[in-house]
């Protein structure tokens, strides 16, 4: 079965200042929804300040300065941990740097090696044919 809607658009109106009476009479922020209702009822615009009879009254809204307190420290451990994640990124970029620079100088001096190594072993067959010559020849003398 489907729900239909109530009939009278003032039903969330309404029902929001019979709860904020109902708030108030229990005692939770009394003068803050005293204040709410009455400039409600009266058809004063709400904001910071409410004028009744002249007289200009402030409305503090509970736990707003913590609300801003908490924001700003939130803000601040926000730039602090990016100063600190700036500072290691620029650091670990500078240790890359100093590790490509590291693997280059290996390749080259892998390649260098190489080449004396391929060297050695073409003076390494050389030396053996020779000793291999000599061999043959001192076999022929005998």
């Amino acid at each position: 079965m489907i729900r239909r809607p109530p009939r009278s658009t003032l039903f969330p109106y309404t029902t929001l200042f019979r709860s904020q009476a109902r708030i108030s009479k229990q005692g939770l922020f009394p003068e803050l929804l005293d204040d709410v209702i009455l400039a409600k009822q009266k058809d004063v615009p709400s904001n910071d300040t409410i004028a009744f009879d002249g007289v200009h009254k402030n409305i503090r809204w509970p736990g707003i300065e913590a609300l801003m307190e908490s924001y700003e420290q939130h803000q601040q451990e926000q730039q602090l941990e990016k100063e600190i994640l700036l500072e290691q990124c620029n650091r670990l970029k500078s240790d890359n740097q100093e590790l490509n620079n590291t693997a280059e100088n290996l390749s080259k001096s892998m390649a260098d090696l190489i080449q004396v190594k391929m060297e050695l072993d073409a003076q390494r067959l050389q030396q053996h044919a020779a000793i291999d010559s000599l061999k043959r020849f001192l076999k022929q003398m005998r």
